[in-house]
């Protein structure tokens, strides 16, 4: 194979590679936003989700909290504030942030 052809197959790899969508994952218990200004730490107790946010930044973010059945609202966290949200335990699994909704 010459080198062009190497060339061309490298590149529609990752053409190919690019246009593939990437899965959406659940947030881990500790994840960060763009920059890494929020920070998201998950906890549950015996009948409720706990979600807390900050802002570790000098600009507001936003983020929304993905979940089983509906989502919550788009929340704007102004520079370094913290909110917490929480929601019955049963029912409504944590699935993830969405960060820059607004």
């Amino acid at each position: 194979m010459n080198l062009t052809a190497k060339l061309g197959a490298a590149a529609v790899a990752g053409a190919i590679s690019l246009a593939v969508p990437a899965a959406v994952v659940p947030a881990p218990a500790a994840a960060t936003a763009q920059g890494g200004c929020g920070q998201v730490t998950h906890w549950t107790s015996k009948f409720k989700h706990h979600v807390r946010v900050s802002n570790k930044c000098n600009y507001s973010i936003s983020f929304q909290v993905k979940r089983r059945g509906p989502d919550s609202d788009c929340q704007i966290l102004t520079a370094y504030v913290t909110r917490t949200l929480w929601w019955q335990r049963y029912g409504r699994q944590f699935q993830g942030i969405r960060w820059n909704c607004a």
